[in-house]
């Protein structure tokens, strides 16, 4: 039963140094109107940093923008 604590208190100690700090954004673009915009061109900028990424929305108006640094940024389509 020592073994199974000690082997569980490492695996735990261990994912806990394994973990990243990024945001992630997801959603959907609609017109006024509800309808989806499928191959709407998105950009986010970190306003910090300066960091850009790039995402299109699919055929449904989905997108997500999977690692971002936690921070401000602004969304534009």
């Amino acid at each position: 039963m020592l073994l199974l604590r000690t082997a569980f208190a490492s695996l735990l100690a261990f994912s806990l140094f394994a973990q990243i700090q990024n945001a992630r954004i997801e959603g959907t673009v609609s017109d006024a109107t509800g309808s989806v915009i499928p191959g709407a061109k998105l950009a986010i900028v970190n306003t910090r940093t300066q960091a850009k990424a790039n995402a299109e929305t699919d055929a449904t108006g989905y997108f997500l923008f999977p690692a971002l640094s936690p921070g401000i940024h602004t969304l534009t389509a």
